[in-house]
């Protein structure tokens, strides 16, 4: 080798040392950056011993991306859920602490059997009516309540379409930097990590894949294979509904005019936050809705009076309990929708004092007056068949809807704690799945972190091969210099 062309191949070393080097700065400046994936710098050798940088790569592991992106999709489906059955879980608390259906319309039949003994006792008539309309109002709140968890998954589904319209935005123009600074010969790698942040993005609101194609564009789909991005944009939609109530069903959501969520969708998202709030706000709520629901439709019916004529013509009107179609009853075994919030104490027993406890011992609660609805035909004051009637309807069984989801025949309390283990069952499943999809993803992640992140050891073994090199070479170019010294003094 000519001295020349030892003094080129050291320059250019060099010159590769000083890129190598700002590859390896940014490297150990991403250290703790764990979306940062670590460059990797190409070297190549010329013919003459020299060398010179290739193109600038980062660490990529497609199959470990993809399986992040996956658990973090089914990590954010179930701790969406889990958050809202925390919160119905709430509304009943333990059953033991007296807040629960099962526990208040237990409270009901107790007094109603205490009041039973003493029929002549308005202090202990009022108390009976007083434990109905804390079960009635239990009922109405916690209605009420279910419907507001229904609302704010509604407004967390629009939240998210509008989330997923910025993130697209976003992808749109960094795509476009990226394809053009491909096709340029830029290094695009800090954008290729942005861009994957973008994805990373995508996967906690839906379950998403993707493809490379060419100049580094991308192209993203659901899970199910909508279109999201191709080129351009996909518009994602949601109509955020004003009001919710039982009987209101929330809209779809769309993406490129492609209905994604509900029943009628032919591709439908299954994972992500947005998959966990269209089961909170459709499936979750409305189960538990209809459950509260059966129960005071069983309440109206377990307390409803009869026609005690002779020759009964008249149909079973409500006694205790009311709703807005009484007094005659609700459907017999069938959901109604919505009852639950407005199941209320018959108006003629609110005001309490005497009458109130005649007309609940006696009857003819919904139509004071009519004698077709009294059971106390003589007056009497110790009269107490009526009272006594309460309770074994309250312990009978009777019929429920299986759209509720519970026993078919079973008692009103039995079916008031099936509920209650119903949600409670439900919680605990998917709360171990939460927990079995969180550490899926933290391992995920970790597992990508090790494959593709940087690493401060190699990073520094890396710095001290460079600055091997770098000596190697000054000293080469030192040597050069002194040859050359020799040679132009021997020609003078």
């Amino acid at each position: 080798m000519s001295l020349s062309s030892a003094l080129d191949a050291s320059r250019s070393a060099l010159s590769a040392f000083g890129q190598q080097t700002g590859v390896l700065s940014r490297n150990i400046n991403n250290a703790s950056n764990p979306d940062a994936t670590r460059k990797i710098v190409s070297l190549v050798t010329s013919p003459d011993g020299g060398s010179t940088v290739g193109r600038t790569s980062r660490a990529v592991d497609v199959s470990l991306f993809n399986a992040s992106l996956r658990s973090t999709s089914q990590s954010e489906h179930s701790s969406t859920v889990l958050d809202a059955l925390d919160r119905l879980d709430a509304l009943i608390n333990d059953p033991e602490l007296g807040r629960s259906p099962g526990a208040l319309i237990g409270t009901l039949r107790d007094r109603l059997a205490v009041f039973a003994a003493q029929p002549d006792n308005s202090v202990l008539a009022s108390s009976a009516i007083s434990s109905a309309l804390s079960l009635s109002g239990a009922l109405n709140s916690m209605s009420s309540q279910v419907q507001s968890i229904r609302m704010d998954a509604d407004a967390g589904l629009a939240q998210s379409a509008a989330a997923l319209n910025t993130m697209l935005a976003d992808l749109h123009e960094l795509n476009g930097q990226i394809v053009s600074g491909t096709q340029i010969g830029r290094d695009v790698t800090d954008m290729l990590d942005q861009r994957d942040v973008i994805l990373k993005q995508f996967s906690q609101e839906m379950g998403v894949s993707w493809s490379i194609e060419k100049d580094n564009d991308i192209t993203v789909y659901t899970e199910s294979g909508v279109v999201l991005y191709d080129r351009v944009p996909r518009e994602v939609s949601f109509q955020q509904s004003n009001l919710l109530t039982a009987s209101t069903p929330g809209q779809h959501m769309y993406i490129d005019g492609v209905q994604v969520t509900g029943p009628g969708s032919p591709m439908p998202v299954t994972t992500g936050k947005i998959a966990g709030l269209i089961a909170v706000r459709d499936e979750v709520t409305q189960g538990f809705q209809s459950q509260l629901d059966e129960i005071a439709r069983g309440l109206i019916e377990a307390f409803a009076e009869s026609d005690q004529s002779a020759v009964p013509s008249l149909a079973p009107q409500a006694g205790l309990f009311t709703w807005p179609g009484g007094p005659g009853l609700p459907a017999a075994a069938t959901v109604s929708t919505g009852l639950a919030s407005s199941i209320s104490v018959n108006v003629t027993l609110q005001a309490g004092g005497d009458d109130a406890a005649t007309l609940l011992r006696d009857g003819s609660i919904s139509d004071p007056g009519n004698p077709a609805f009294e059971y106390n035909t003589s007056g009497y004051a110790g009269f107490s068949d009526r009272l006594d009637e309460m309770v074994e309807s309250l312990e009978g069984a009777r019929s429920f809807d299986p759209a509720a989801g519970l026993d078919v025949s079973t008692d009103l309390v039995s079916f008031a704690a099936n509920s209650a283990s119903w949600l409670g069952g439900l919680r605990a499943d998917t709360s171990r799945d939460a927990e079995y999809h969180n550490i899926t993803a933290i391992r995920a992640n970790e597992a990508l972190s090790n494959a593709t992140g940087v690493n401060l050891d190699e990073e520094i073994a890396q710095m001290l091969q460079l600055e091997r090199s770098y000596q190697a070479s000054t000293k080469l170019i030192s040597v050069v210099d002194e040859l050359l010294g020799y040679l132009i003094t021997s020609i003078r």
